[in-house]
């Protein structure tokens, strides 16, 4: 078994022993499609329901990024409970009602999380 299988088994273990702290949200990709023929887009989304660790940016990070806001979200989610690539242009996640856009995400270098920042509208 390799390093990043392990991490991968270790975090997975970890989202488990966090018992209710993983929230069930709704990770939503809406893709359009022209249709030459009438002129007109429709949309469609594709829902996938993840399990994440939300919380709050700390002061540090607020500090260190122009980009961050004070009502930004942080989202954790296991790289293997997602099957798509993340993207910033065609992604949203739901949770408790609330509609968030994807501002940024990154892999850790395991590529065993995605840490996500997330803004309402």
């Amino acid at each position: 078994m390799g390093l990043r299988t392990t991490i991968a088994s270790a975090v997975a273990s970890a989202f488990t022993a966090l018992g209710d702290i993983p929230q069930s949200a709704t990770y939503r990709r809406t893709t359009t499609v022209y249709d030459p023929t009438t002129g007109n887009n429709t949309s469609t989304n594709s829902d996938t329901t993840v399990t994440g660790i939300f919380t709050r940016f700390s002061e540090q990070e607020l500090g260190r990024s122009a980009y961050l806001q004070i009502t930004d979200v942080k989202m954790i989610l296991q790289q293997s409970s997602l099957a798509i690539t993340p993207s910033l242009q065609l992604d949203t996640i739901i949770n408790g009602g609330n509609t968030y856009n994807i501002v940024n995400f990154n892999p850790d270098p395991a590529g065993a999380t995605y840490v996500f920042q997330l803004r309402a509208p």
